[in-house]
Parts: structure tokens; C-alpha cells; sequence
């Protein structure tokens, strides 16, 4: 893993210093700078704090990895219930087929709205 500077790029991606991370989380002051071989447990504990995947932590992306775009969608159709979820694929479906805002084609717009908001 990379260390400490993904831990400083997540905590500056979220306004937290790493000595707010360090107070927050009940470490020792100064731990995580400490050494650069954090284990893993506590990489375990960061990631889940800030809603990452252990590997964006790490500072890598991988294919599958969603975007602060896309986890922010997914959270707000979260709190819709069955007739706003159908109505939010629906409307993101004609934004899709938009060519100004059409992108990578293949997925949730091929599949029906009753498979996707359910």
C-alpha cells in the first residue's frame, strides 16, 4: 500500500487533516506519519470512515471504482422510494441518449427501469 499519502490525499479530498483523521479515530498523535508502513487493520478503519474502497486509499483506481459522482447518485437514489427510483432512471435513460451528454454506452441504459430501480 502506499502509506501515508493516500491517507493525506483522501483527508485533503475531505477537509480533514491527518491530525483530525488521528484524534477522530483514537490513534496517537503523529502515528500515522510516524512510519510509512501503516497496517492494515487501520487502513481497514480510514477506508471505512471515508466511504473509500482500501484501493482508492492506496491511491489506485480501479475500472470497477465509482466516482464521488457516482457514489453521490447512488446515496440520493438511496432516499427515493420505488416511483422515484423509477422516475430517476428513467429521466437519467433520456439524458443518456442526449449526445451532448451521452458517454460510455452498454450498461444500466440497455436494461429495463424495472430491473434497475428494483
Amino acid at each position: 500500500m502506499q502509506g501515508i499519502e493516500g491517507i493525506e490525499k483522501i483527508c485533503k479530498k475531505n477537509n480533514v487533516s491527518v491530525h483530525r483523521l488521528e484524534i477522530i479515530l483514537g490513534y496517537g498523535n503523529g502515528s500515522l506519519k510516524k512510519n510509512n508502513s501503516i497496517k492494515f487493520d487501520r487502513m481497514v478503519e480510514i477506508a471505512d470512515y471515508f466511504g473509500v474502497s482500501l484501493d482508492e486509499l492506496a491511491g489506485r483506481e480501479t475500472a470497477g471504482s465509482p466516482t464521488a459522482a457516482e457514489r453521490e447518485i447512488l446515496e440520493l437514489f438511496r432516499h427515493l422510494n420505488e416511483e422515484g427510483r423509477t422516475a430517476a432512471v428513467k429521466q437519467l435513460q433520456f439524458l443518456a441518449q442526449q449526445p451532448e451528454y451521452a458517454g460510455v454506452r452498454g450498461s444500466a441504459s440497455d436494461r429495463p427501469v424495472e430491473e434497475i430501480a428494483g
